[in-house]
């Protein structure tokens, strides 16, 4: 279940860096490092979940992908390497603080007009150094959906 909300979000994230508007492409880097996952954001949660939501980028080096959701004077931060790192960091927030998912299965999003914080930070390190769009069979071919 795990890996198929991952596969979600990371296919906003495809979806949504495929076609950029020319607005975006001329944006400053920091927008353009956050825009799609912003955009998926505002797709599942509508402007105002969005809007409590800062994603930041986090600059890659030469280390794995890696997240961070935290509170930071009241409001919930999302950083990661990528849009969609910084989803998946988003998803493992709403498992983990908010109790909603969203996964192919289906998706449970019954949350509070504010968002609950995190108490402590989450944080993650990719174990994987690749990763396949479109290639997901952990619930089999004949699985029911």
């Amino acid at each position: 279940m795990r890996s198929a909300a991952v596969l979600l979000v990371a296919l906003l994230a495809v979806s949504l860096t495929a076609v950029a508007p020319a607005a975006a492409r001329d944006a400053e880097p920091a927008a353009r490092a956050t825009g799609p996952a912003a955009r998926a954001l505002e797709r599942l949660l509508g402007r105002g979940g969005a809007s409590q939501v800062e994603l930041r980028t986090i600059p890659k080096g030469t280390g794995p992908d890696r997240f961070r959701v935290s509170a930071e004077r009241g409001r919930l931060v999302v950083a990661g390497t990528s849009p969609a790192v910084q989803l998946t960091g988003f998803g493992r927030y709403l498992r983990e603080v908010a109790h909603a998912n969203v996964a192919i299965g289906g998706t449970q999003l019954d949350l509070p007009a504010r968002l609950p914080l995190p108490s402590a930070p989450i944080e993650a390190d990719s174990s994987v150094v690749h990763r396949f769009a479109l290639n997901d069979t952990n619930e089999g071919y004949a699985a029911r959906i």
